[in-house]
């Protein structure tokens, strides 16, 4: 398959479409690596659910091949994105990104009202908001009372008991809104 790399056309590409399913590891990595640059059909299905694989070497490559799905390029489009393209778009970002929750909870302690309101709702539409809830309590003492608000409401769908304390607390809130 790396040989293959080199040499174009329909043979070729029928030999990786053959390969794609190989039992070895190192032949999936290498098909995964190179299906993008080949433009054959159906390679997006291909790779994603190779992001599932139970060997490290298959799932490394596939996020080689995906790696426009990051978490800054998810929020940079994010506005843009309808409903069902911000959840499909996200969940390849989850799978791809492994830094993801460490860049989620760093925007949430960012300084800017308008970055922790727009994270808030990442959180939530990527199910992602037990991941950083220590960042979202905090978020609970917040000098703008929207970004209280928003925490509080993404909050209400991780049920720790740390979670809760702080849900309870948050029920003392001096903006009825939250």
């Amino acid at each position: 398959c790396e040989a293959l790399a080199e040499i174009p056309g329909e043979k070729s590409n029928q030999l990786f479409i053959d390969n794609m399913h190989d039992e070895e590891p190192q032949v999936q990595a290498a098909v995964a690596r190179q299906l993008r640059d080949r433009h054959i059909a159906g390679t997006m299905a291909v790779l994603v659910k190779l992001l599932d694989s139970p060997h490290a070497i298959v799932r490394d490559a596939a996020r080689t091949s995906l790696s426009e799905f990051t978490y800054e390029n998810y929020v940079k489009q994010f506005d843009t994105l309808h409903d069902d393209s911000r959840q499909t778009t996200g969940s390849l970002v989850k799978k791809v990104d492994l830094e993801l929750s460490i860049k989620i909870a760093n925007d949430l302690r960012s300084q800017s009202r308008r970055t922790q309101m727009r994270t808030i709702e990442i959180a939530e539409v990527l199910d992602f908001v037990g991941q950083v809830s220590e960042e979202m309590i905090t978020l609970l003492d917040a000098s703008d009372h929207l970004v209280r608000a928003a925490a509080a409401t993404a909050l209400q769908r991780c049920p720790t008991a740390e979670v809760r304390e702080a849900l309870v607390q948050a029920t003392h809130d001096r903006s009825s809104a939250v």
